[in-house]
Formats: structure tokens, C-alpha cells, sequence
């Protein structure tokens, strides 16, 4: 497996969506306990003139404390529950897709490697062509009644080689872009 490949964007949204499900198991573990807490509340009395009461306008600060017992576990547990298949099921979307852009990047990465050698095959036909046309032109220009239909098939046949060896170009450019795709750049 290519090391290129988790950069996809689809695999970090996977690892996401599992870290967020991850949380959530842990949320609804930690809902099911029992809890405390403890504060403290804070009042701002200001002072009455009106009246004349003991302490007036001394604010007031009130300790609390609460106890949350939760009768009905199995509602927590469900969630939790929940979240751990969610967890699994991201896992395996994300092998899957990772199995998935793997073969994807080997299959455009053995087109790119085939049109690459077909660029040089194509040269090496078109350099030796180039070579038949001119001593074609020689051999035509030495001896003037020769026919010039082999002059201007060789020459076709130039022609046809650049086109393919465009073409054979084209699809490495094309490949190309779909392993940036395929990587996630």
C-alpha cells in the first residue's frame, strides 16, 4: 500500500468521523456514572437605604452541591453501543477505500509507465523515418524519373508517429493528474 494515499481527503474525513464516534462512546460511558458537583453561587446585593437590616448590602455566596444518579442505564449503554459500531463501520469504509485508491494509483501509475514507453518507442520510429525520407530524397533527387510516392508515404507515416507519440503524451499528463487525485494533493 502506497504511504501517499492517506492524504486523501476522503481517508481524513474517515478518521475524523471515527475520532467524533470515538467520543461519543466515551460521552455515553461516562453519562451512565453517577456524578457530583460542586460550586459555589454568587450573589451582588447592593444596599437598601430604606431599611436598616443586619448585613445590608453584603453580597451573598452560597456553596452547592448536586448528586445525578442515572436510574435508567440502559439507555446510555445503547449509545455507547451505537458509537462503537459506528467506530467499526468507519474502519471499514476506510480500509475499504484505501484498498480501493490503491489499486486505482497502481492502475494509472502502469498507464503512465506504458505511455511512456510508447513516447520513446514512437521517437525511435520517428528518428528512423526521418533517416528513410532523406536518403528517400537523396535517392529521389539523384535519379529524377523515380515516382515520390514512397517520399510522401514515409512522410505520412511521420506524421502518424508525431500523433501518436502526442496522443501516448496527452495520456501521461491525464494519468498524472488522477494520481495528484488519487493522493489527495
Amino acid at each position: 500500500m502506497r504511504g501517499d494515499i492517506v492524504n486523501n481527503p476522503s481517508i481524513a474525513k474517515l478518521d475524523i468521523l471515527q475520532s467524533a464516534s470515538k467520543l461519543r462512546a466515551n460521552s455515553a460511558n461516562s453519562e451512565s456514572k453517577p456524578s457530583i458537583t460542586l460550586g459555589l453561587d454568587y450573589i451582588n446585593v447592593s444596599e437598601m437605604s430604606d431599611m436598616s437590616v443586619p448585613n445590608n448590602g453584603l453580597d451573598i455566596i452560597m456553596p452547592m452541591v448536586g448528586i445525578s444518579i442515572p436510574f435508567f442505564s440502559g439507555k446510555y449503554t445503547a449509545k455507547e453501543e451505537q458509537a462503537t459500531a459506528m467506530v467499526k463501520q468507519y474502519e471499514y469504509e476506510q480500509e475499504n477505500l484505501l484498498s480501493k485508491l490503491n489499486s486505482q494509483f497502481e492502475s494509472v501509475l502502469y498507464n503512465v509507465k506504458s505511455n511512456e514507453e510508447k513516447v520513446s518507442l514512437f521517437e525511435s520510429q520517428i528518428e528512423k523515418l526521418i533517416n528513410i525520407r532523406d536518403l528517400l530524397y537523396e535517392e529521389y533527387s539523384a535519379i529524377a524519373n523515380e515516382d515520390i510516392l514512397e517520399v510522401i508515404r514515409t512522410e505520412e507515416k511521420i506524421i502518424q508517429y508525431k500523433k501518436m507519440k502526442l496522443d501516448a503524451e496527452i495520456s501521461i499528463f491525464k494519468n498524472k493528474a488522477q494520481l495528484i487525485r488519487i493522493v489527495g494533493e
